[in-house]
């Protein structure tokens, strides 16, 4: 198998096949040549923390919590109001 990446759009999703032979099998639609680009219309967060424990206060909707760390915050779509317990 050839390994020739492209993005295609299947089941209304972005995914990077090796070639275009495999996205075709897939019944996917051809995007452009090379691996999908991450789509992102909000903030990055992490996929991976450390567990290094460095309480934060944050904050989602009207939702406030105490996290271990600023990372884990992120992850989960907090905004870091500062550090310590809330």
């Amino acid at each position: 198998m050839e390994y020739r990446p492209v993005c295609a759009r299947v089941a209304g999703r972005e995914r990077t096949f090796g070639n275009m032979c495999a996205a075709r099998a897939a019944g996917a639609r051809f995007l452009h040549p090379g691996e999908c680009r991450p789509q992102s219309n909000r903030p990055d967060r992490p996929q991976i923390c450390t567990r290094e424990y460095r309480p934060v206060c944050a904050r989602r909707g009207g939702s406030v919590r105490t996290f271990g760390n600023a990372c884990s915050a992120r992850a989960e779509g907090y905004r870091v109001l500062g550090p310590g317990a809330c």
